[in-house]
């Protein structure tokens, strides 16, 4: 059965994960904002209009409230769960207040230095501490999902612009990259990080204290993973479901 087909029959899984949590407050933004409540809610938000979209399919949270959960706990629950799709949901800073806009990741070698710094920021390391990641990745890269999660994080990066351009003016687009985080390491399904702002940006900032930015935001990642698990020709995994031709397991039961 292809990622489409299982879908359409209501049988799909996708995790979001709501970066950091707990003691792990991630960026500190203005105005108050701590980047764990603010992709807290974005997931909440997504999850809603993925339910939607998606009747029948099962949209799981790596963590439903404040708490702290280590980076490599987050891909094992989607490899538990069996999920088709892992998005990683996180908000940006900069020392420079004017720096703003939004940028998609997929696992691979940092793609330049900017690249690295945030990944060692997300990872919770110092840049130099990266580089043993960055040397085992080639053979990762090899055995990972990096076509599918390329495609992924297209469909989602324009999905995310198109529905804040429509609202909001200005929306700075910083690409679709390539980065070392720890957060995708094993992950067995397409999986990206995706940085939906700067929350050090007053303009950033200001937007995502509101109600309706922060739903515009959901409803641009919703639609973007709606996008990629529709495209059968590009997307699907055709081979058998289960090992060795096998029916996929019964879902485990919610924790």
């Amino acid at each position: 059965m292809s990622l489409s087909e299982r879908f359409r029959a209501g049988q799909g899984r996708i995790m979001l994960d709501p970066g950091h949590g707990g003691r792990d407050a991630g960026a500190v933004g203005l105005y108050g904002l701590l980047e764990k409540e603010f992709v807290l809610d974005l997931a909440r938000r997504a999850a809603g209009v993925l339910k939607r979209k998606l009747p029948g399919s099962e949209v799981l949270l790596t963590r439903a409230d404040d708490r702290f959960l280590p980076l490599d706990k987050r891909t094992a629950m989607a490899n538990e769960r069996d999920a088709d799709v892992f998005v990683s949901i996180h908000a940006n800073s900069s020392p420079l207040r004017g720096t703003h806009g939004i940028e998609t990741y997929l696992l691979s070698e940092a793609s330049s230095s900017r690249a690295l710094e945030i990944a060692a920021r997300e990872n919770d390391v110092t840049v130099a501490e990266m580089t043993d990641l960055q040397k085992i990745l080639y053979d990762l890269m090899l055995r990972s999902k990096v076509n599918e999660s390329r495609d992924l994080a297209e469909d989602v990066h324009r999905s995310l612009l198109a529905q804040l351009g429509r609202r909001y003016p200005g929306v700075n687009d910083l690409g679709v990259k390539r980065g070392p985080f720890y957060v995708l390491l094993g992950a067995q399904m397409p999986g990206i990080l995706v940085e939906v702002g700067f929350i050090t940006n007053p303009a950033d900032a200001k937007r995502s204290l509101q109600g309706a930015f922060r739903q515009a935001i959901a409803e641009g990642i919703a639609e973007g993973v709606v996008r990629f698990v529709g495209g059968a020709a590009r997307t699907a995994r055709t081979g058998p479901v289960g090992p060795k031709g096998e029916a996929r397991p019964p879902r485990p039961a919610a924790r």
